[in-house]
């Protein structure tokens, strides 16, 4: 049985990420994003900005992966989806955190429920939107992504898939 040194050097020398799953909802070839107003503390102060994300966010330790994923998108846009399997998975650093991230995409299909926007400790959830590679007024970052989504969806022969049924 390892001793408690052991155990300290494990868990400061071994790397830890969140896990953050995103649900990947297709309409008529484009997909659905999120565009939400942040709220961060800085040292001058609050402040608020907008941002674009897909639907979805972290998994708590007691939960599964696919529970996890059907919490985030219902407690976000209130729709009930189906995951249906990964599509791509990234690691990252988080922009505001620093927090080591690794990304999960899920292909869904959407099961039920309405779109109903909802609200976080530190975001507020404006609009959905359905974008692909081409659409205007979105970051080039998001414009990536959605590039990566696209051809990952092409190479896997589900370029004219829909979420919904």
């Amino acid at each position: 049985m390892p001793d408690g040194r052991f155990q300290v050097f494990i868990s400061f020398s071994m790397p830890i990420y969140v896990v953050n799953l995103k649900a990947i909802i297709v309409k008529d070839g484009k997909i659905m994003v999120i565009k939400k107003k942040r709220y961060a503390h800085t040292k001058s102060g609050p402040i608020s900005y907008i941002d674009y994300s897909l639907p979805g966010g972290l998994v708590y330790y007691d939960e599964s992966i696919e529970d996890a994923l059907k919490r985030e998108v219902k407690t976000e846009i209130g729709l009930d989806i189906e995951p249906l399997f990964p599509i791509y998975t990234t690691k990252y650093v988080h922009p505001t955190s620093g927090h080591w991230n690794i990304k999960i995409d899920y292909i869904v299909k959407v099961k039920g429920g309405e779109i109903k926007l909802g609200r976080e400790f530190d975001q507020e959830f404006l609009e959905v939107c359905w974008v692909d590679e081409n659409t205007k007024d979105i970051p080039d970052w998001l414009k990536k992504e959605v590039k990566i989504i696209k051809e990952r969806l092409r190479s896997l022969n589900l370029e004219n898939f829909s979420s919904y049924e």
